[in-house]
């Protein structure tokens, strides 16, 4: 079942403004454009003028329903592969929900959006370590924060990485215990380079997140 979002979730950054934190009447016609990672779809009339589509978007901090017309510019990929959508936000019933009129899925992507945020709602063992995930990731320059973002696309890659142990006798030997491994070393490099100023943050953090990745797409 579709779910729409209400105006006490995230939705995402738009490329005109951000809406973080903003209320629903401030959300309600404004463009959006951004990606998401594409759910499913199913053909109805259901709050359309016209004949057309309901389809599920996600981010984490968001289950957004898309509403297109046939006419619109819909090219719907593989369960869960990422898409770009074009949109605008309009209120469907009491919740809100997107307008799409363009969706195309993408092959990889850019360093404007973290790759740790569209992960599924299923796939956060623990939202607080995610976040924190997210936060070393907006610490990287650009170059690499497109990195980390290509070595996660694979979607298999990325769910493994937030929900696999990271051991299976020793140390986080639990569910979601690999990505908490991660992100405690990388956390702990970037206290390292604030009292050793001849290391380098941005590499510690990329090879303290990379390095897994690496070896799970491998």
């Amino acid at each position: 079942m579709a779910m729409t979002i209400s105006s006490k979730e995230k939705v995402c950054s738009t490329s005109h403004a951000t809406v973080h934190g903003r209320t629903e009447d401030e959300l309600l016609e404004q463009p959006i454009e951004c990606a998401f990672r594409y759910g499913c779809h199913y053909e109805t009339s259901t709050g359309l003028r016209t004949h057309g589509f309901v389809i599920d978007l996600y981010q984490r901090n968001a289950v957004v329903t898309g509403c297109a017309k046939m006419s619109s510019e819909i090219e719907f990929p593989d369960t869960n592969q990422l898409v770009a959508v074009k949109g605008i936000i309009f209120r469907q019933e009491d919740k809100l929900a997107i307008k799409v009129h363009k969706l195309a899925p993408i092959s990889s992507l850019g360093p404007e959006q973290c790759i740790f945020d569209l992960a599924l709602p299923q796939w956060v063992v623990d939202k607080s370590v995610v976040d924190r995930a997210c936060s070393l990731w907006a610490m990287l320059p650009a170059s690499n924060r497109a990195l980390i973002n290509s070595i996660f696309n694979d979607p298999d890659v990325l769910y493994r990485f937030l929900t696999e142990p990271g051991s299976y006798h020793a140390h986080h030997a639990h569910k979601g215990g690999l990505l908490l491994q991660s992100i405690e070393a990388a956390e702990y490099a970037v206290n390292l380079a604030t009292t050793m100023k001849h290391l380098d943050r941005n590499s510690l953090i990329t090879t303290a997140l990379a390095n897994t990745g690496f070896h799970l797409g491998a």
